[in-house]
């Protein structure tokens, strides 16, 4: 049991919103970039970006979703 309660404690900490695992582009934070990322992205425009996996998307760091991260994620979407 007690090393049940570590691995679950191990796997909560590992999956947290701005961990290691962070995708850039990954909007919705659910580990894919794709049109759900963007559709999240564009329904934020102008607000702070210090939801979970809304950082993911602001590519410039200044704290806020606008249009220069839409043309960055745009640049930054897989082919």
């Amino acid at each position: 049991m007690k090393s049940f309660l570590i691995m679950a404690m191990f796997g909560a900490f590992a999956l947290a919103p701005g961990s290691a695992l962070a995708v850039d582009g990954d909007c919705n934070n659910d580990g894919q970039v794709d049109q759900a990322d963007m559709d999240t992205l564009m329904a934020s425009l102008n607000q702070p970006a210090d939801q979970p996996g809304l950082a993911n998307c602001d590519y410039n760091k200044d704290g806020g979703l606008g249009l220069d991260d839409v043309g960055e994620h745009l640049q930054n979407q897989p082919k």
